[in-house]
């Protein structure tokens, strides 16, 4: 009993995640939504690759989005910022 309470304990504070640093994902998991809908607003084309590759569902899932994608986007939010 006391190795297996010792083996939760490792996990459990092996890496905590700071609280700005989870506040800080949940404020990017909130913009995925009005994101995908201003793409869809000025391209729906964009929109939807946005929304099937890096949407909150895709999250939901657990399927992280292709690297490709994230770049693809960041090179478009850099033309917006």
């Amino acid at each position: 009993m006391g190795s297996t309470e010792s083996g939760s304990d490792v996990e459990d504070e092996g890496s905590p995640v700071p609280d700005k640093v989870l506040k800080e994902v949940i404020e990017r998991i909130d913009l995925i939504p009005e994101v995908s809908q201003g793409l869809l607003a000025i391209n729906p084309g964009l929109g939807n690759i946005f929304h099937r590759y890096c949407g909150v569902q895709r999250l939901a899932e657990q399927h992280p989005s292709p690297r490709p994608m994230v770049h693809l986007f960041q090179e478009v939010s850099s033309f917006w910022i």
